[in-house]
């Protein structure tokens, strides 16, 4: 099959998983479905992760592991909090502000050096987060709306999970890495979503089927950007995935109803797509 067919099949899938997830983020508790995306996606990940799996013989990599999984568990619950809280044609967009705090995080951090193209793009991504953050008749814009400031919250713990998995990738083969992420805070979630078990079995019982298709939509999308990835050139696949921010906008504004200041969430979104491809790209 053509390589460029694979990746707008890609771009389809993960806009169907963004909307189908937002739209029973809607319904349930934000801990239910983080455990059920944590259980599923471990289980999905499983077959590429014994095929290359390598035992650790220092202890203090076990440890890493147990620490990116903390992370990557505080952010799950961040993004189930703010897709609940956020429409997604506002969401999707805002959420690529991780861009700012990745590049403060690998300036501070990792010693990494700014690129003049790199500036470009941070600064072409604050500008569209504050025009989609903007509201005439509020002093602070939106960012008095809980969801817009889950969104940007959760966008600091992306940037900061990134930094630990960057760490972390020294010491194990990602496929592994992958499926361990998912997999200790499925567990450490196992052990406190018994007390969650109206939500639970709310999810299950009235959302499970789309719940579940999302999170089978995400990773089958992820798996045929590597494919494609392996096969064409950063430079030309990044800028046609950002198809993906367009069509999850346009998605929420004609699927789920999101009509709310259309035309200022359509020129944040151009502004923070094109700081995006500037930043991956040039």
């Amino acid at each position: 099959m053509n390589l460029w067919l694979l990746a707008g099949l890609s771009v389809m899938l993960n806009t169907m998983s963004k909307l189908i997830e937002r739209a029973v983020a809607k319904e349930v508790n934000p801990l239910a479905f983080s455990w059920l995306n944590q259980v599923i996606a471990s289980l999905v990940l499983i077959p590429f992760a014994f095929a290359v799996w390598k035992t650790p013989s220092s202890n203090s990599s076990w440890l890493i592991i147990l620490f990116g999984g903390i992370f990557w568990l505080i952010l799950s619950l961040c993004q189930y909090t703010s897709i609940k809280k956020t429409e997604v044609s506002l969401k999707e967009p805002l959420s690529q502000s991780r861009l700012i705090w990745a590049l403060i995080f690998g300036v501070v951090f990792l010693g990494e050096v700014v690129s003049i193209s790199r500036t470009i793009g941070t600064l072409l991504v604050v500008c569209g987060g504050m025009v989609l953050v903007f509201h005439p008749e509020r002093k602070w814009g939106r960012l008095k709306d809980s969801g817009v400031r889950w969104t940007l919250g959760t966008a600091v713990v992306s940037a900061t999970v990134a930094l630990v998995d960057k760490f972390a990738l020294g010491y194990f083969p990602s496929e592994m890495y992958a499926f361990l992420a998912f997999f200790v805070p499925a567990i450490l979630l196992s052990c406190v979503v018994h007390r969650k078990k109206e939500a639970v079995e709310h999810l299950l019982k009235k959302h499970c089927v789309r719940a579940i298709s999302s999170i089978i939509l995400s990773a089958l999308s992820y798996l045929l950007f590597v494919q494609v990835l392996s096969r064409i050139d950063l430079t030309q696949l990044y800028p046609f995935m950002q198809l993906t921010t367009v069509l999850t906008v346009i998605g929420g504004m004609v699927i789920l109803g999101e009509r709310d200041h259309v035309k200022q969430r359509l020129i944040g979104t151009i502004f923070i797509i094109a700081g995006v491809i500037v930043v991956k790209v040039f």
